[in-house]
Parts: structure tokens; sequence; C-alpha cells
């Protein structure tokens, strides 16, 4: 009975950490889909968390880290206490129907099965749709509580990204920002031509601005 009790507390905890991996996703994907423009016009209209938000993505690149490294953590808890956790619940009801020496075999198989159905359903999937379809709404929801998440973090990050920089360095690669918006040309003219297909923009507008370019060539 007690063993039943910790695998069930265990299965508890698997959830819990399966809701934070879908924090940090959610928080990464809307960080990163919102654009720095309408995180101001959010600060100047005053809503709730915007300004909070603003600091998120002055330091997009330091948050982005802490998401990936709390995806990291909660992964990696998943793996270590959900699978065993599960497993320990279905062999006493394998045990009656199977080979002993298959049991625990067929255990790890369904728990493994169920843990990364969990994760990668309703912490990755799920959270990251929800957060590209409702990027604004969810920013302002999760910044508060990714700024303490940051906190929390911040010692690790700053190894982390450190050590990441210096060897990216030392094979020839520039460290570079992930809250870098700023458009190549050809970027420009793909965005222009698919926003005057969808009427966004009138044609004469994209052909002015397609002259431009032709004269800056």
């Amino acid at each position: 009975m007690v063993a039943i009790a910790v695998s069930l507390s265990r299965v508890a905890a698997a959830l819990v950490l399966v809701v934070l991996n879908g924090f940090f996703v959610a928080s990464e994907f809307a960080f990163v889909r919102i654009r720095a423009t309408s995180v101001d016009q959010l600060v100047e209209d005053g809503k709730a968390g915007a300004e909070t938000l603003q600091e998120v993505m002055t330091n997009l690149d330091d948050y982005l880290a802490a998401t990936q490294l709390g995806i990291t953590l909660a992964s990696l808890g998943l793996g270590w206490i959900g699978e065993p956790a599960v497993a320990a619940l279905i062999e006493p009801v394998l045990g009656p129907l199977l080979p002993e020496g298959l049991v625990h075999l067929v255990a790890f198989a369904i728990g493994f099965s169920f843990i990364t159905f969990l994760h990668v359903v309703f912490g990755e999937l799920a959270p990251k749709t929800i957060a590209i379809a409702q990027a604004e709404r969810i920013s302002l929801l999760l910044a508060p509580p990714m700024k303490l998440s940051y906190l929390i973090f911040s010692p690790g990050i700053a190894v982390f990204n450190g050590t990441a920089n210096a060897f990216t360095s030392l094979i020839g690669v520039p460290p570079a920002s992930e809250s870098d918006e700023t458009l190549e040309e050809r970027e420009i003219r793909r965005v222009l031509a698919r926003a005057g297909e969808a009427g966004h923009v009138d044609e004469s507008e994209v052909a002015m601005i397609e002259g431009v370019f032709e004269l800056d060539d």
C-alpha cells in the first residue's frame, strides 16, 4: 500500500513537471512571436503585466536561455520520476498475465510510452500552438512568473551562456542574438510579395518599394 502511495505521488510530481515544461515552452514561443513594438503599445495602454513583459523583451536572449534551461530540467525530471512511477503501478497488474521475465520490460515500455505522450502533447505541442495563436495574451500572462524563474536560473544562465559563447568563438562563429529583428532585403521582398498577394498592401505600394531596392542595386 505504501509503495502504491509513493508511486502515485511520483505520478503527481510527473504531471507537475509536464505543466512546468508546458509553461516554459509557451513562454519561449510567445516571447519570440510578439514584436517589441506591440509590447511598447501594451505599456502605453497600461495593460497588466506589460511593463514586466517589456523588461523580458529588453533581455530576451537571457529569458530565452531561461526557458530552454527550464525545459531541459523539466524534461530530465520527467524521465527520471515519471517512467519508473508509472511502471511501478503497472507491474502488479501485469504480474498474473505475463511471464516474470517480461513484466518489468513491458511495464517499462508502457510507462515510457505514456510519459512520452504526456510530454509531447501537453508539455510541447499544445503549449506551442496556444502561444503562437495567442502570443500577446500568453506573453502578458507568463511574463511575471517567467521573471521569477529567470531570477532563480540566472547564475546557471551566466555560466552556460558564457561557456557556449566561448566555444562558438573558438570555432569562428560569433555570438548571435535571437532578438535581432533585422530583415535582409530578400526577406523584405518576400514579405511584401505575400502582403500584396493577400491584399494587405496595395500593388502600387509594393511596386514603389521594389523600385527603391532596384535603385539601390
